[in-house]
């Protein structure tokens, strides 16, 4: 499985101030279990970058919250690397907005293609989406696998990573 750095690049000034980065790069660097047949919120433990408190690794460690005077158009992206110990593995990606229970009861910004593995191994989902954010809004990235795999989580590298930056007004 390849591994890759990330640095977060500039965005093109649409409403980040100044020009640069506006938003957060939060990651998983543990292994979770994703239990079979349930949605799951991927949990997020540190970050790379984050310009105004989008996200709190220790509390409601899986949302990232648009924070005071932030409301605007978001490009939010994710990449998840998903070890998968069995063949036949059927795994759904949502990105669900302001859920208050299970994730499923926010509302769902996306729903990845379905991801029908036939071979147990490693395998990786990622996507990206705009989408207009008001302050206090926040994402949840949710995984429902229909057997149980595990998100791959590492302290050095991104496996599972989850962010959004301020791209417009």
């Amino acid at each position: 499985m390849a591994r890759m750095s990330f640095a977060p690049a500039p965005s093109s000034g649409g409403g980040g101030g100044g020009g640069g980065f506006d938003g957060v790069l939060a990651y998983a660097n543990t292994d979770q279990e994703l239990a079979a047949s349930g949605f799951a919120r991927l949990a997020l433990q540190a970050e790379i970058a984050d310009t105004a408190s989008f996200h709190d690794p220790a509390t409601n460690n899986s949302r990232l919250t648009v924070p005071a005077d932030k409301g605007g158009l978001y490009r939010i992206w994710a990449g998840v690397s998903l070890y998968v110990p069995s063949a036949a593995a059927n795994i759904i990606a949502h990105v669900y907005k302001n859920s208050t229970g299970a994730p499923e009861s926010g509302t769902r910004l996306l729903r990845a293609p379905d991801r029908l593995d036939s071979t147990s191994g490693e395998i990786f989902i990622s996507f990206d989406i705009l989408a207009p954010l008001a302050v206090a809004d926040f994402v949840e990235l949710a995984m429902w696998p229909a057997t149980t795999v595990y998100a791959r989580g590492l302290a050095d590298v991104l496996n599972t990573f989850f962010g959004m930056e301020r791209v417009g007004d």
